[in-house]
């Protein structure tokens, strides 16, 4: 999807990376466990 967005492969990565510690520091943050279904919703679950 980023490539689609003419995102280079550093940047994507980058954006990733940037993502994983968000959803890391939310799980300390919290005290909770990871959670795919919430840290990476589906387009479904976005547009409801």
């Amino acid at each position: 999807m980023l490539r689609a967005r003419d995102k280079h492969h550093r940047k994507a990565i980058r954006q990733l990376a940037n993502r994983w510690v968000g959803i890391l520091h939310a799980c300390l943050e919290q005290g909770c466990l990871y959670d795919e279904e919430i840290a990476w919703p589906t387009k479904k679950e976005l547009a409801a």
